[in-house]
């Protein structure tokens, strides 16, 4: 990977000489495009359209130099290269809002200014990968999230001979849920100077984004859809769907990621007009003052309501009607248990 400070001075016919041999080096640098897209690797069972929504954590450095990395940077064009790829990025910042709301106070070591074991700079960094098991799950509920994307830098020593140093950078895709990984890229390279280490890094991601937007794109595949009547079923007077509806932190204000599928329930209300009413009931968790908690419920259910209405569903087949926290479906003893009671149900009444 080549350095721009380390030919800084040079003549130009020694400098060209300098950076042609940096980029050789580097290994990825003069890779085709075929040679690139053969470092993304992607599972021949992850239909992408199904893991749009993904949470990055924070970049693991492993190496000596890390200290000496903006982790910031390599970050920014990190989730500048998913969102290229029709990826929707949810990252360490929502993590910590999501987290202090509805698992609790940070608790010591979970904000650093170091980005990974080693250190990246990055003030303020949320280490995701720290949390408990329930709280991890938690904040994946809340945030919709269909995947975690790790990211890994490791930088080793200079060789003997010269002072390029071997780097890596490796990412995986893996289901929130199933943990089982969608897509693996990784790209090896050089940093010839470690006062460019950042610049080259960015520079190694740029062309492993380049692989990952023609690899491992989402962005010509089908919005996630449920097409048909079969997948909602009614159970026990409850429409069960195959997600749940959500909505922006602390509001009524439903969220983009669930509009493909109120808008499969608008189709289901088509295709079952024998279903005369079918009420909307929001409900909340025990945190917060009560009445807050009874008008927020409300508030969701009457958003839902009109959403809905707006797809065509007769206003008077659907009722909006908030409970708040009066009705859980479990106790109320834990950030989990406290997650399943935050919901939209709709009930069959006629």
């Amino acid at each position: 990977m080549h350095s721009i400070a380390s030919v800084r001075g040079l003549s130009s016919g020694l400098a060209s000489l300098v950076l042609a041999s940096a980029l050789l080096g580097a290994g990825c640098a003069s890779m085709t495009p075929a040679e690139l897209d053969r470092q993304v690797t992607v599972s021949s069972q992850a239909p992408l359209y199904e893991y749009r929504r993904i949470g990055v954590e924070p970049v693991n450095c492993e190496g000596p130099i890390c200290r000496g990395i903006n982790g910031a940077d390599v970050m920014r064009n990190l989730q500048r290269s998913l969102t290229d790829a029709c990826y929707e990025v949810v990252d360490d910042t929502q993590f910590r809002q999501y987290y202090e709301t509805f698992v609790g106070a940070s608790p010591l070591g979970l904000f650093d200014w170091a980005l990974g074991e080693s250190g990246m700079t990055s003030p303020g960094a949320f280490k995701f990968n720290v949390l408990d098991p329930m709280a991890q799950q938690v904040i994946i509920d809340e945030l919709g999230l269909d995947a975690m994307l790790k990211a890994t830098l490791v930088v080793g020593e200079p060789s003997e001979y010269t002072n390029f140093r071997p780097t890596s950078i490796d990412y995986q895709l893996i289901d929130a849920r199933r943990k089982n990984v969608l897509w693996h890229a990784r790209l090896d390279g050089q940093i010839m100077d470690d006062k460019d280490a950042t610049q080259t890094l960015v520079y190694m991601t740029n062309e492993l984004a380049g692989a990952i937007n023609r690899k491992a794109n989402s962005c010509g595949e089908p919005q996630k859809s449920l097409t048909t009547e079969q997948v909602i079923q009614v159970s026990q007077g409850i429409l069960d769907l195959p997600d749940r509806i959500y909505f922006e932190l602390g509001s009524a204000t439903i969220s983009t990621r669930s509009y493909a599928l109120l808008d499969d329930l608008a189709l289901w209300f088509s295709q079952n007009p024998t279903v005369k009413l079918v009420r909307i009931e929001g409900h909340t968790d025990d945190v917060g003052d009560d009445n807050s908690n009874m008008t927020l419920s409300d508030q969701r259910a009457q958003s839902v309501h009109a959403y809905l209405a707006g797809k065509g569903v007769d206003p008077l087949r659907i009722e909006p009607l908030g409970f708040g926290e009066t009705r859980p479906l479990v106790a109320n003893d834990n950030p989990a248990n406290r997650s399943k009671n935050r919901r939209v149900e709709f009930r069959v009444v006629n």
